[in-house]
């Protein structure tokens, strides 16, 4: 059985575009690895909470707010403590007072110890870069009204003093006096200016 050479070329490029099939257990290890993990994705989006959470409470004390502990966990557990209280029994009246009173002792010695909390504006900052803006925009109106109207008073003194100069007699000779007066106010510039 001899081949000739084109008979070699043709299994050549068969055996290039031909690929080996896959194993059936590799195929099966392989796609268990690209499941969906559950875990893994749990993980990222508790990290990624977690850092939102960090950079919130970073920028509620650059703002000056205590960020540690929130009024709504306090007024949680109050409330669970006054119904454990009333859980008590037949005493439950007399032992919620005491309860709200113990409670209100420990409040006080916490709220004294730390800041006052505030409710915080989530576009203060916004608001304030508006306001700034706004004051900007308003002083550039402002000195482009200022710059407008002195040179509309500049061009209207340039247009009486051309006016004048361009006055003539019957002969066509310039009138003296506005030429004089003309050269009153140079003078009277060049004192004041030095």
């Amino acid at each position: 059985m001899v081949t000739t050479q084109k008979q070699q070329q043709k299994q050549q490029q068969q055996q290039h575009t031909r690929r080996s099939a896959v194993q059936l257990d590799t195929f099966v290890k392989q796609s268990r690895l690209s499941t969906y993990d559950k875990k893994a994705v749990k993980k990222k989006r508790f990290e990624k909470n977690a850092s939102l959470l960090r950079g919130y409470k970073k920028s509620l004390k650059e703002e000056g707010f205590d960020a540690s502990i929130s009024r709504k966990r306090s007024r949680q557990r109050r409330e669970q403590k006054d119904d454990e209280a009333a859980a008590v029994g037949n005493n439950a009246h007399d032992s919620k007072a005491a309860a709200r009173d113990k409670v209100n002792n420990e409040d006080d010695v916490n709220n004294k110890s730390r800041k006052k909390y505030r409710r915080t504006d989530p576009l203060f900052r916004a608001k304030q870069q508006a306001e700034l803006k706004k004051k900007e925009r308003a002083e550039k109106f402002a000195a482009i009204e200022q710059g407008k109207a002195v040179r509309e008073k500049k061009l209207k003194e340039r247009k009486v003093k051309a006016k004048r100069m361009m006055g003539r007699t019957k002969k066509g000779q310039p009138f003296m006096d506005n030429e004089i007066l003309n050269m009153l106010e140079k003078i009277r510039k060049s004192t004041t200016s030095t």
